[in-house]
C-alpha cells in the first residue's frame, strides 16, 4: 500500500534515440557512403526521482521495486551504394 511518503515529482527530461550521419557521394565505383552513429537511452535529466527511471514499474502500481536501468546502447555504421 502506497503513501504519500513515496511520491515524487514526476516532471524529467529524456532523450531516448539520437542519431547523426552524413552522406559522402562519389562519382565512380561506389555513388555515396553514409557514416552514422546512433545512441539509445542517451540522457534523463530528473532531480527529484532517485531511482534510475521515473519511467520504471515492474507491477503496473507506479512503484519500480529497484527495477533495472534501460541499457544504453551505441550503434556505429556505414553504408555503401555501389
Amino acid at each position: 500500500d502506497a503513501d504519500s511518503r513515496f511520491l515524487y515529482k514526476s516532471d524529467y527530461f529524456r532523450v531516448k534515440n539520437l542519431t547523426l550521419g552524413y552522406t559522402i557521394p562519389f562519382k565512380r565505383i561506389i555513388q555515396s557512403a553514409r557514416i552514422y552513429a546512433s545512441l539509445e537511452n542517451l540522457l534523463i535529466l530528473c532531480d527529484y526521482y532517485h531511482g534510475y527511471s521515473p519511467e520504471a514499474s515492474n507491477t503496473g502500481t507506479g512503484m519500480d521495486y529497484g527495477a533495472y536501468p534501460s541499457a544504453r546502447t551505441y550503434t556505429f555504421g556505414l553504408n555503401i551504394n555501389f
